[in-house]
C-alpha cells in the first residue's frame, strides 16, 4: 500500500522509494561521485549525452543536448535552481547513467543523493537536525527515509535564495499547523517544481 505524506514543500510517496537506504551503494550502474575529476564543461557534456538520450528513448521525442548543458553549467556555478553542491553530485550521477532503458529509474530525481551518500553533504547536519525535529514533534509519520527526503527537499536541494523563505521557518514543532502553514505561505517558486529545469528547458514539464 502506498502513502503520500507532505513535509513542506515535499510530498513524499511512501514505498516508492528505492530500497536502498541512506548511505548504501548507489542503484546498479550508478557510481555515486562527489567530485568529476574533469572541468566543469566536460562534466556537463557527459551527463547531458546521457540524460538527453534517455530522455528521447523514454518520451520518444528528440531533444537537443546544448540546453541542457547551458544549465548544467548554471546550476555548477551557483546560478541555477539548485545548490551547486548537490547539483555536481546530482550530474555526477547522471554522467553515469546506463545506455540502456534501465536509465529510467534514475532520470528524473536527484533525491538518489539522500539515498545513497547524502552524508558526504556538507549541510548532512541540517537533515539530520530536520529529521529529529520532525520526529519530536509529531508533525510526520511514516518511514525515515521519507521524512529525511523531505528534509533534503525543503532544507538542502535548492539553491540558497530559493530555500531561504522556508529556512525561516525553522524546524516544526509541536505547533504543526503554524510550521506547516509558514511552508505554505513560502513556497518554491514554480519554475523548480516538476519541471526539473536544470535538465534543459527544452524538455519542459515532461521531466
Amino acid at each position: 500500500m502506498k502513502t503520500w505524506i507532505t513535509i513542506g514543500a515535499a510530498t513524499i510517496l511512501l514505498g516508492g522509494i528505492s530500497a536502498c537506504g541512506a548511505g548504501s551503494d548507489a542503484p546498479d550502474g550508478i557510481a555515486p561521485e562527489t567530485s568529476d575529476g574533469g572541468d566543469d564543461q566536460s562534466l556537463c557534456s557527459r551527463a547531458c549525452t546521457k540524460v538527453t538520450a534517455c530522455a528521447q528513448r523514454l518520451f520518444q521525442a528528440e531533444y537537443a543536448v546544448e540546453p541542457c548543458e547551458e544549465q548544467c553549467g548554471r546550476e555548477l556555478a551557483g546560478t541555477g535552481y539548485l545548490d551547486p553542491e548537490v547539483a555536481r553530485i546530482a550530474f555526477g550521477y547522471k554522467s553515469r547513467l546506463p545506455d540502456d532503458s534501465s536509465c529510467e529509474r534514475d532520470f528524473d530525481a536527484v533525491d538518489e543523493i539522500v539515498e545513497n551518500d547524502y552524508r558526504e553533504l556538507s549541510r548532512k547536519s541540517v537533515i539530520d537536525e530536520c529529521e529529529v525535529a520532525y520526529r519530536d514533534s509529531g508533525c510526520a509519520t511514516g518511514a525515515p527515509a521519507a521524512v529525511r527526503l523531505g528534509c533534503f527537499a525543503t532544507y538542502v536541494k535548492l539553491a540558497p535564495r530559493y530555500r531561504a523563505s522556508t529556512e525561516a521557518c525553522g524546524y516544526p514543532t509541536g505547533a504543526c499547523g503554524d510550521f506547516q502553514e509558514c511552508l505554505d505561505s513560502n513556497t518554491f517558486p514554480a519554475e523548480t517544481g516538476g519541471g526539473n529545469p536544470w535538465y534543459g528547458r527544452d524538455f519542459g514539464g515532461a521531466m
